[in-house]
């Protein structure tokens, strides 16, 4: 890390901390525009560290951190919010700089994502004694839980006079199970599009990042596959509750793994005949909305089974090299 500071570079360097620390602060009062501001504070980051260096970061997040201390007055909130892109930030700027490869950027940015959760968790129980996991998953569960046992009409839809309350609780523990599975899945989903958008915009500012696969190139390893079908049978057929636990949590974030693969199984093809990206963009939400509408009367054709079917049988016939 070699950096020469003349007087361009440090300008360079004041202006992109400037941006940065603008967009964090703007996040305070775009609380509908929050998700973006953040996205862009870690791009900027992320191409800072790749035009000039790591140093040059975390100048911009300490003046970040300042600026939106002034606004706040809070050193927690502020720690919160600069916490979002920082860690992040200079996950993927330290190993993009490096040129990692996929497999390496990937755990780097859903393991920075996973780090500021956790400590966003721990900081709210420790300092303000709230339990946000109780707050925003568990408590909706309960509340979600009561009110369908209550619910005359969800019971006249399954022709029942009334509802097992045992089979609810059974299934109310049932999901509570995956509550571990849900921050590492929400971790990593937002790492895999942190590190995808980046990827486009390096590419789009002419730094070649062409060695890291497309969207359409994604693929699922048969190692991933054995591993879950090995988690998803075992957790079936295995008494201890703790264990099983823990197989499906694994088999949970696995099949997150299989349908963004099935995607792309799809998105080659697409992308094959000369479909545009957007165009492919609105053709998959369209899409998913209307199967998982009719999935829901017809379970074995919600997309989510469809697309972790199609990545299954991608890893054993290879549809890309069939479709050439």
């Amino acid at each position: 890390m070699n950096t020469n500071w003349n007087i361009k570079t440090l300008i360079e360097a004041v202006g992109y901390a400037a941006l940065i620390a603008i967009f964090a602060a703007m996040s305070l009062y775009m609380s509908s525009g929050m998700i973006l501001s953040m996205f862009l504070c870690t791009v900027l980051l992320v191409v800072l560290i790749v035009r000039i260096d790591e140093i040059a970061a975390v100048f911009a997040v300490i003046v970040s951190y300042i600026l939106v201390f002034i606004i706040t007055d809070d050193f927690l909130t502020s720690a919160i919010i600069i916490s979002r892109f920082c860690f992040p930030g200079l996950a993927l700027g330290w190993g993009f700089k490096r040129k990692k490869d996929f497999r390496s950027l990937f755990v780097l940015s859903s393991s920075a994502y996973l780090f500021n959760l956790l400590l966003v968790i721990f900081l709210a129980n420790k300092i303000y004694d709230v339990n946000l996991i109780n707050q925003f998953i568990l408590d909706p569960i309960e509340k979600m839980f009561t009110q369908i046992k209550e619910s005359e009409d969800i019971a006249k839809l399954f022709g029942r006079g009334s509802i097992d309350i045992t089979v609810l609780d059974e299934l109310k523990d049932t999901i509570s199970f995956f509550v571990p599975g849900f921050l590492l899945l929400a971790a990593s989903f937002s790492g895999f599009l942190m590190l995808m958008f980046t990827k486009f915009i390096l590419n789009r500012l002419k730094y070649d990042y062409s060695y890291l696969p497309m969207f359409s190139q994604l693929k699922v390893g048969r190692t991933t596959v054995a591993v879950f079908v090995l988690s998803f049978l075992i957790s079936r057929i295995i008494t201890n509750s703790v264990i099983s636990a823990a197989l499906l949590n694994i088999a949970f974030i696995l099949s997150a793994v299989l349908n963004i693969c099935g995607l792309s199984v799809i998105d080659f093809f697409l992308k094959r005949y000369g479909i545009p990206g957007i165009v492919r963009v609105i053709i998959y939400i369209i899409g998913l909305n209307i199967t998982m509408f009719v999935g829901l009367l017809i379970p074995i054709i919600h997309p989510f089974y469809i697309l972790a079917v199609l990545a299954l049988a991608d890893s054993i016939f290879d549809f890309r090299k069939l479709g050439k």
